[in-house]
């Protein structure tokens, strides 16, 4: 019993609610204080996001995450030198430290 122990309990809790999002942030986390509305932002602008991992930056916000870079798209590098980065990436995997799931894909699945 521990971290996921208690996401499962509070999803399978949200999910009786009329909840729209679930999210899942990990105890240790420094989060910015617009970064949730930002987020829900980001995953209304498509109808196709199911989950949607924040942008993750090391403890003294200098730099990414080392974990969190080995997943970011080669294209992300492409957009960011060339000053127009996208508002989200498909990706394959994302470390699941802060992250926005879509309640009606959970409740489809289960």
């Amino acid at each position: 019993r521990g971290f996921g122990t208690a996401c499962n309990l509070g999803i399978q809790r949200a999910l009786t609610t009329d909840a729209k999002w679930v999210l899942i942030l990990n105890q240790d986390l420094i989060i910015e204080p617009e970064a949730v509305a930002l987020a829900i932002e980001a995953a209304e602008s498509t109808t196709r996001i199911g989950l949607l991992a924040f942008y993750q930056m090391n403890y003294t916000g200098d730099a990414i995450d080392p974990i969190f870079r080995t997943y970011l798209p080669p294209s992300y590098w492409d957009d960011l030198l060339l000053r127009h980065p996208q508002q989200t990436y498909n990706v394959p995997f994302v470390p699941a430290a802060a992250i926005l799931l879509n309640a009606d894909c959970l409740r489809e699945k289960t």
